[in-house]
């Protein structure tokens, strides 16, 4: 369900709360951005229960824990 909201956010930014796979706790302001350079990962996040998405804090790409997500909000601001 969580997933879900954020795969179909349309590129708004979100705030997402969830645990990481070594357990700890982040809270994350992103959005789902494609990858501009042409580069691609080496392997399919899906398989391994995670959404690559753009952290706006960090101005960097994250990974989120799909088992691991407590809370999303999506806004309507970009």
């Amino acid at each position: 369900m969580f997933a879900d909201m954020i795969r179909n956010s349309n590129g708004k930014p979100f705030r997402c709360l969830f645990y990481k796979k070594d357990g700890s706790k982040r809270e994350l302001y992103g959005c789902l951005r494609p990858k501009k350079n042409g580069k691609g990962l080496r392997y399919n996040p899906n398989n391994h229960g995670l959404i690559p998405v753009f952290d706006l804090d960090k101005n960097d790409y994250r990974m989120i824990n799909i088992d691991g997500i407590e809370f999303v909000e999506i806004l309507d601001e970009k």
